[in-house]
């Protein structure tokens, strides 16, 4: 995929951390990006969503459209952002806790090998 094609797919979107960090970096550090064990509300679905233009949820396993009657798989989650999910799922005292943008992109880091 070319630096100018437009990205149509979530499985675009995850081939690597980059665009999500990047997505991270480019909120306040405070300001929420999501939730914690909420399918529609992980900073993952938060991205994509955004990226994609409709709404979509994450859980550990893959990524769903929110369609009716029930949601439609779209991809399966590589595993950078598997564990990027099960690692900020696992730190969450309170489900459903608001997570920041510093707090995913800490959380980004334990799961991609670059914690400090």
């Amino acid at each position: 995929m070319s630096a100018t094609a437009p990205v149509r797919t979530a499985a675009d979107l995850l081939t690597s951390p980059a665009p999500f960090r990047a997505w991270l970096m480019g909120r306040e550090p405070g300001r929420p990006v999501g939730a914690t064990c909420r399918t529609y509300a992980c900073p993952l679905a938060w991205f994509l969503s955004e990226r994609l233009g409709r709404s979509v949820g994450v859980t550990r396993l893959g990524v769903w459209a929110a369609l009716a009657p029930s949601p439609v798989p779209l991809c399966r989650l590589p595993g950078w952002a598997a564990r990027f999910a099960s690692t900020l799922d696992a730190a969450a005292l309170d489900p459903g806790s608001a997570v920041t943008a510093a707090d995913a992109l800490a959380a980004l880091d334990r799961a991609d090998g670059r914690a400090r």
